[in-house]
């Protein structure tokens, strides 16, 4: 009978433990893995590594401006990753996956990134400090002709009548306008070229506009979808096109939560000003 409760009393003891050991894993915000990247103009790779990596206990989330990575190892170590990204991805094309082989540092775990514009990332976070004793470049994932684009010209070139956008700056935008007309500009979106030359010619028109015409109410700015990503986010840009026809510009007409009116980019002048003079009321 003594060994009985004996043998009970461990029992409830080790349940106990693994109790409180759940408990702190759950509250634990982990150890930081080892990790590396790459990235190609399309993709980000993200490779993660933790020794005696317990596969099944593998969490990810990838959010449009940020990746949470979570684990525990054989021995119930928790581990933790959270990166706010340098720029924005499109989560619902991103995927994980378990390496067949592991990195030096351990079982390996990859991350795809789609990026939401195909072009060369700076890097991969906008505060590497955090991460510097355990972050690594993945050259052998990197696309080794990648180049860092060369300065934007599109906004110097129209800046006399094509004034960029800022967040902080929308509701200024909008006093005294009916609607404000926006294009998210970003120089690896090729295939809209024709329609952002067409959207700084009708720029240029419109702000030579006299007083009490209808092109006086309406006002024409650009975005910098690199450098505004909360604000191209907002007015509904979404990533380049895939065909000029798919080209986009974007009407606010409010500083609340509603979502911006998407009007197609046009190749001239005269059916975009159509478009326009619907908004001028």
């Amino acid at each position: 009978m003594r060994r009985l409760h004996s043998a009970v009393a461990l029992a409830l003891t080790c349940t106990a433990k693994q109790v409180l050991a759940t408990a702190a894993a759950a509250s634990d915000p982990g150890t930081l893995p080892r990790f590396k990247w790459g990235q190609t103009k399309e993709h980000v790779f993200i490779t993660l590594a933790v020794r005696g990596l317990n596969r099944s206990s593998v969490g990810i989330a990838f959010r449009v401006d940020s990746f949470h990575f979570a684990c525990t190892d054989e021995h119930g170590t928790a581990y933790s990753l959270d990166l706010t990204l340098v720029q924005d991805v499109d989560s619902a094309a991103c995927h994980w996956q378990h390496l067949p082989r592991p990195d030096r540092w351990g079982e390996a775990v990859l991350a795809t990134l789609a990026k939401t514009y195909p072009a060369p990332w700076s890097s991969l976070v906008q505060n590497p400090a955090p991460y510097r004793q355990m972050m690594d470049r993945d050259w052998a994932r990197e696309d080794q002709a990648l180049e860092l684009e060369e300065p934007d010209l599109y906004f110097s070139e129209h800046q006399a009548y094509l004034r960029p956008l800022l967040q902080e700056s929308l509701a200024d935008a909008l006093s005294g306008v009916d609607a404000l007309v926006v294009n998210v500009r970003h120089s690896a979106c090729q295939q809209c070229t024709a329609a952002d030359a067409n959207f700084a010619k009708v720029a240029n028109q419109v702000s030579k506009a006299v007083a009490g015409s209808w092109e006086a109410r309406i006002r024409l700015m650009v975005v910098d979808a690199r450098a505004e990503r909360l604000l191209a986010r907002r007015v509904g840009a979404a990533g380049c096109a895939n065909r000029p026809v798919d080209c986009r510009h974007f009407v606010v007409t409010d500083v609340g939560d509603s979502e911006a009116i998407r009007i197609r980019g046009r190749h001239e002048p005269g059916p975009l000003l159509r478009d326009l003079l619907s908004f001028a009321r």
